[in-house]
């Protein structure tokens, strides 16, 4: 056999060593989602997975928004409550994200605590019982649940680079929410964003604010295609949000960014009344738009 010259093992050399290089750092990074899950998973008690699941598959996701976390320098500390409700019904197959919101006022069965607010349910029993409530509610099955602070919607939001949204011209006037915010076509940075998804005079009028502005963050990561920049940035700062995905989902996920970022986002709200009932504010829910949405959702 012929030996191999001097530059073509020079470069044989070269090769490996990059190859060696690639692979250490992809098991690296293997190993720091691995570890950010782990770390992400014990921050609060999740449900139990009882499948692994599939971006390419009917999946439902329920989001919890808790008021809990550093925002603006201030902490509250504990488990906080539920103020943000929404459900993610992904379906591939119809190309679409179904993105229910359900007012945290909305008077329901919580297992174990009778008839109360549905926000309630995260008081008593955290993210489990809170997907047990909402699972009883659509009568559906919830496939994984995210839950995140004050602190993590303005940093992800920073990640992206703010979010593009036409701000009402007269939500400084009609809301005390602290420092101005810019309005018009703008650009808001996480603590601007914030501020804009939690002004309300009902909450009803927040949730809306709340889906035009995640109509926004859609389009903003599918015209950025920042689905990968998100989660490296979670992996990076496991405290960011607490999930109950496994490794092998998020990395699914990921690999198939491109088929995500091609689903349409349809928003709505789950429809109803205020009342008070013995001095209690709730949102009683019309049965009839509810048969609606199990009927759209259901998988």
């Amino acid at each position: 056999m012929k030996p191999l010259g001097r530059k073509k093992r020079f470069f044989i050399i070269v090769a490996f060593f990059i190859a060696a290089v690639i692979l250490s750092y992809a098991g690296f990074k293997y190993y720091q989602i691995y570890k950010s899950l782990k770390n992400m998973e014990k921050e609060i008690a999740l449900p139990p997975k009882e499948t692994e699941i599939g971006p390419l598959k009917p999946v439902n996701i329920l989001l919890l928004g808790v008021d809990s976390g550093e925002f603006m320098g201030t902490y509250r500390q504990g488990r906080g409550r539920a103020d943000t409700i929404m459900l993610f019904a992904v379906r591939p197959a119809e190309r679409k994200i179904i993105q229910v919101s359900i007012p945290r006022d909305s008077r329901v069965e919580v297992p174990g605590h009778g008839v109360t607010k549905i926000n309630h349910a995260y008081a008593y029993g955290g993210a489990e019982l809170m997907q047990k409530t909402i699972e009883k509610l659509l009568d559906i099955k919830i496939d994984r649940v995210v839950v995140l602070n004050y602190s993590a919607f303005v940093q992800l939001v920073d990640r992206l680079g703010g979010v593009t949204l036409d701000v009402e011209e007269d939500i400084n006037n009609r809301f005390n929410i602290g420092k101005p915010i810019p309005t018009g076509h703008v650009k808001l940075t996480g603590e601007e964003a914030f501020r804009y998804v939690h002004a309300r005079d009902s909450d009803i009028e927040r949730i809306k604010r709340q889906q035009k502005f995640l109509q926004s963050v859609f389009s903003e990561i599918k015209q950025e295609h920042a689905y990968t920049e998100l989660l490296d940035y979670i992996v990076e700062n496991p405290k960011v949000l607490t999930t109950n995905f496994s490794l092998s989902e998020i990395i699914a996920f990921l690999k198939n960014s491109e088929q995500l970022e091609k689903l349409k986002l349809e928003s709505v709200l789950l429809k109803g009344k205020g009342q008070y009932i013995n001095g209690i504010s709730y949102w009683i829910l019309d049965e009839e738009h509810l048969k609606e949405i199990r009927k759209m959702i259901g998988s």
